[in-house]
């Protein structure tokens, strides 16, 4: 088993997630069956679920684009739970509003030796809030029943 960073850790303690991926540049030699090579997930055929997927920092060497496309598949066919290391000091293409422009929220902060670590999380139970409206209580208008002819 891979060593996790320690928000990647507490999430999968806390929800006792059994499938998780991680993905990474190129591999990488520490890593065992849970982890991916960035190019191997960006394939068509590639369409295993997990519960989580975690993207490491090292996949920012990419281009933006490709790591778009790579958080956007991991969101909407991997998982529904996604994880992503980002170095703000390393990669300053990238911004907050890039993340919330994906529904991702600012799970943690973390500094390690290499600098500043900022962990986006996007999760779809929490992704979108239930209006007070959206519920059978105002579909039916029970109290107007027997009372007017439409």
């Amino acid at each position: 088993m891979p060593k996790y960073p320690l928000p990647l850790q507490a999430i999968i303690d806390q929800e006792q997630l059994q499938q998780v991926l991680w993905v990474s540049a190129a591999g990488g030699e520490d890593c065992d069956d849970s982890c991916q090579p960035m190019d191997t997930v960006l394939e068509d055929d590639f369409q295993q679920r997990f519960d989580l997927v975690f993207i490491d920092a090292s996949c920012f060497a990419q281009t933006k684009m490709r790591l778009l496309a790579l958080i956007a598949k991991a969101r909407d066919l991997l998982a529904s739970r996604v994880l992503v290391e980002w170095p703000p000091e390393a990669h300053k293409d990238w911004q907050d509003a890039d993340f919330l422009a994906l529904a991702m929220r600012r799970r943690a902060v973390t500094e390690t030796g290499a600098g500043t670590q900022v962990y986006y999380g996007y999760d779809l139970r929490t992704y979108k809030q239930v209006p007070d409206w959206l519920n059978p209580k105002y579909w039916a208008n029970p109290h107007m029943w027997n009372q007017a002819r439409w």
